[in-house]
């Protein structure tokens, strides 16, 4: 649990970087997803599937099961891989989404997500994917999505009847849906032609009847040519339109680490604050009556937080860290 003091919070600011963004970048097979995405700052290419032998100088791990991600993500938290790498991608979604439910039926013992009783896999499923990713971007990284896209037929036509086609990530319905809810941008990788049939590509970034695409950022540019630093440039631009309607401040790219870094506490830690809260409160009784009361109103601090009358603190494991840091909390609000 990290505590937070309500008066210090201050107004949000932007920061004009894709630092701890997550950005999904989908377009056809061979398009260029997997050679933009590592363009992004010390990148490390999780490979779900292998598509990076054409790519020189790349980082890249190659993931087979669910627990190996999970294992990458646990490495990930080190001091030592955070001054390695600062993106994260994921290539391709679709494929960590099928490990992920992979995971999940292993671990209830079944071979289809639609065996766990009530319908519970298809939420254990969402909710182990989207705390995985949770949990990596408040280590302070960017990631970066890459699906395939697909062409399907929609409800909008055009001047002479025919409906048109539009192209969106190839996902799963609720991988998509998953997806949609964590990135700050989906943009489409789309290739363009001349006459004399010269490529150029782009990047989609609002969406058109026949483009899904889209941002968080209002007044982002429908499309750029494909680059990083063009990227970087139009959510910049963007956040500069924000700031100007609004009246918001920008943070700096400084000042943002700093944020994200700041240390947390360990369980021992937490336990041993616990242990002095209790002694302090404890020595500040001064008859045997006042100590009893203290007592007792420590204990029900601990029976409300932990669920149970019976409830020890000292019977506390890891994985209860955040109870034991509310009840210090409690302990502190007790003291003043």
């Amino acid at each position: 649990m990290a505590k937070i003091n309500l008066m210090e919070i201050q107004p949000t600011r932007l920061c004009k970087d894709l630092r701890g963004r997550f950005v999904e970048i989908f377009g056809r097979e061979k398009a260029g997803k997997t050679s933009t995405a590592v363009l992004w700052p010390k990148p490390l290419l999780c490979a779900f599937e292998v598509g990076y032998h054409a790519l020189a100088n790349v980082y890249a791990a190659d993931i087979d099961t669910w627990s190996t991600f999970k294992d990458i993500c646990r490495q990930l938290r080190k001091p030592e891989m955070k001054e390695k790498f600062e993106t994260i991608i994921i290539d391709t979604v679709g494929i960590a989404y099928s490990m992920c439910e992979d995971y999940i039926k292993q671990q209830q013992g079944v071979t289809e997500i639609s065996e766990i009783a009530w319908g519970r896999g298809f939420k254990m499923l969402r909710e182990e994917f989207e705390k995985t990713f949770r949990d990596l971007s408040k280590q302070g990284y960017a990631i970066v999505f890459i699906a395939h896209s697909k062409t399907k037929v929609t409800d909008v036509t055009d001047s002479e009847g025919n409906k048109l086609e539009q192209i969106s990530p190839n996902l799963p319905p609720a991988c998509a849906e998953a997806v949609n809810g964590l990135v700050d941008i989906i943009a489409y990788l789309g290739v363009e032609y001349d006459e004399q049939r010269n490529a150029t590509r782009w990047l989609y970034l609002r969406e058109t009847p026949t483009i899904f695409a889209g941002s968080r950022y209002r007044a982002i540019t429908p499309k750029i040519p494909l680059s990083y630093e063009g990227l970087v440039k139009a959510v910049a631009d963007a956040m500069e339109e924000e700031a100007r309607i609004t009246g918001t401040g920008f943070i700096s790219e400084e000042e943002m680490n700093k944020a994200n870094d700041k240390p947390e506490a360990t369980f021992q830690e937490v336990m041993e604050e616990a242990r002095k809260n209790w002694a302090r409160y404890l020595d500040g009784a001064t008859t045997d009556e006042e100590k009893d009361i203290r007592l007792n109103t420590m204990q029900a601090i601990i029976s409300k937080i932990f669920g149970s009358n019976s409830f020890k603190l000292s019977q506390a494991i890891p994985q209860q860290k955040g109870l034991v840091e509310l009840f210090n909390a409690e302990m502190e609000d007790l003291k003043n």
